[in-house]
């Protein structure tokens, strides 16, 4: 059966998995040169100073001071763009152009993997939406932060807050998001029947891609989780 193509998974998620698999230094089927290599490339390449940090203490690796030099300058002049379009937005236009500046604000911290920056800066953003969809593309960035980061308090409160904007006014599409979501977080908490049933009602329909890639999500999320949960 051939398998859709999607789009990339979320870096962040990426890394999350990459981090994980490095740290099976018993396992002898991952190739941990290869999966190290890869980890601090992908961070590298997005400048993701603030995991560069976290990973290399993980894994007790020197920080290169000059990887290090190199990932603040590249965020600092990114950053202070953001910062003078946030400014001329407030000076000169409206409240949709602010709200603009402060999502980028927010997708910058949370694209370089400063978590607490980014929930703060998703909060501010947060305060200048109205539209009930942009509530929830914001509330879907902070489940991403919080599968990444394993924090599973956030993770429920922000299902507990899409589930609340969904019955306010969510569409198909991002209630449909949610229960992938959702089904994510129940796997890892082990309950495998709680995600294989939201896993199955997504599978038609499935677009959470940032989330998950098909091929992962159709022969192991759906298939390997039904048959956990499944009755014999």
């Amino acid at each position: 059966m051939a398998v859709l193509e999607s789009e990339p998974v979320d870096t962040l998620l990426q890394i999350a998995q990459l981090r994980f698999e490095v740290s099976l230094v018993n396992d002898a089927t991952v190739n941990h040169a290869a999966k190290r290599a890869e980890l601090f490339g992908l961070i590298e390449k997005n400048n993701m100073l603030p995991m560069y940090e976290m990973v290399c203490e993980q894994l007790g690796v020197a920080v290169d001071e000059g990887k290090r030099s190199a990932m603040a300058a590249a965020n600092a002049e990114r950053l202070q763009k953001i910062e003078e379009s946030i400014k001329d937005a407030e000076e000169n236009l409206g409240d949709s152009e602010i709200r603009d500046g402060l999502v980028a604000r927010a997708e910058f911290f949370y694209s370089i993997g400063d978590k607490d920056k980014a929930i703060e800066a998703i909060a501010k953003a947060e305060e200048k939406t109205v539209a009930v969809g942009q509530k929830l593309d914001l509330v879907f960035f902070l489940l991403r932060l919080g599968l990444t980061f394993s924090d599973y308090k956030l993770i429920r409160e922000k299902i507990d807050r899409a589930k609340t904007l969904i019955d306010e006014g969510g569409d198909w599409e991002k209630r449909n998001r949610l229960k992938a979501y959702e089904g994510a977080f129940r796997l890892i908490r082990r309950d495998f029947t709680g995600a294989a049933t939201l896993f199955l009602d997504t599978l038609a329909t499935f677009t959470s891609f940032e989330l998950l890639d098909m091929r992962t999500f159709v022969l192991v999320h759906r298939c390997h989780v039904a048959l956990l949960a499944g009755s014999r």
